[in-house]
């Protein structure tokens, strides 16, 4: 009896300690408590949140860069012109056909445009080549890579006659017509004095070759605007001030069209050249009454020189526009071959 009042006491004092509060006895269900961050750093701990911040840092200055990135893209983005190729063309290093051929493209021909000339009429390409605009569909604006604005260099090495010259561009020589502005032939009225004008302004000298939207007459001449690099004088459209040209216009390369008119209308009020009250035709091939087209000449100029009406010419070899003649078409000329 005395033993089991001695193994129930300790049991009782059990009881009432945990009853009381001063003895918590941990449960199999409970788990472990955290124990609070001390105050003060250890030295482990430190090289811990200096880990931390260093990787926090990195990844702050990697986000950075992503998005510098991702801006720095976008800008090229916004250089960038997606499109197509919609006609068979060459590409050339440059703005200009002057330039070296570098290659070809077909139509539908992937393109990625990055660049484009002062003028809008060549785009560059992202691997450096040059397109014409015209080959190249939608017309998108994109920023200048290129101040030649359309217009080239080059040397004149020769003159043939009023209108006609030789110059010297990339190693190579090239024979250029000029645009909107008919010149007689040498053995034609004026035609000897229009050859020393351009002779005496051109040879020797450096221009700049503008083109248009026709790139070479049926002779393969290079069809340009041509102005003297020292002081911009437009040639074309000085030697019709001279009176010693004539317009002709070939549609579509008639930019200057209007300019020019004016500049030959000068030329008639003041009685220059062509327009003077003692000049004489010159009358082609008068035994047997015809004419043959030379490239880019209009009726009128062919009427001009043989001193008849362009109704008349038009109407003797029934033609509907005067504006567009055939290189090489043989006109026939009213009265040609009467008595004067």
């Amino acid at each position: 009896m005395t033993r089991k009042l001695l193994w129930i006491v300790p049991l009782l004092w059990l009881l009432a300690a945990c009853t009381e509060g001063t003895l918590v006895l941990p449960s199999p269900l409970q788990s472990p408590l955290a124990l609070p961050t001390p105050l003060v750093a250890t030295d482990d701990a430190i090289a811990t949140d200096d880990t931390v911040a260093t990787e926090d840092t990195a990844a702050t200055e990697d986000t950075a860069a992503t998005e510098d990135a991702i801006v720095t893209d976008s800008r090229i983005e916004d250089r960038v012109f997606e499109t197509v190729a919609d006609l068979s063309t060459y590409l050339y290093s440059g703005p200009a056909r002057f330039y070296e051929e570098v290659g070809t493209v077909f139509p539908g021909k992937a393109l990625r445009l990055t660049g484009q000339d002062a003028a809008g009429d060549w785009y560059r390409i992202d691997d450096g080549t040059w397109i014409n605009a015209l080959a190249v569909r939608g017309r998108p604006e994109l920023g200048v890579v290129s101040e030649i604005t359309g217009r080239v260099v080059a040397q004149v090495t020769e003159v043939l006659d009023g209108d006609t010259f030789v110059v010297n561009f990339n190693a190579r020589a090239y024979e250029i017509r000029l645009l909107l502005s008919v010149a007689p032939q040498v053995e034609q009225a004026f035609g000897v004095e229009a050859y020393e004008w351009t002779r005496d302004r051109l040879t020797g000298q450096s221009v700049l070759l503008e083109s248009d939207l026709i790139e070479s007459d049926a002779y393969g001449r290079l069809l340009r605007y041509v102005y003297l690099t020292d002081d911009g004088t437009m040639i074309n459209e000085e030697l019709l001030r001279e009176g010693l040209a004539q317009v002709a216009v070939f549609r579509p390369a008639d930019r200057y069209v209007d300019q020019l008119r004016r500049a030959q209308a000068e030329a008639e009020v003041a009685g220059r050249g062509l327009w003077s009250a003692d000049a004489v035709p010159y009358r082609e091939d008068r035994s047997g009454c015809t004419y043959t087209v030379q490239p880019g000449e209009t009726l009128q100029v062919i009427a001009r020189r043989f001193g008849i009406l362009t109704d008349a010419l038009a109407t003797a070899n029934n033609v509907e526009n005067p504006n567009l003649m055939p290189s090489g078409a043989v006109l026939v000329i009213p009265g040609c071959g009467e008595a004067e």
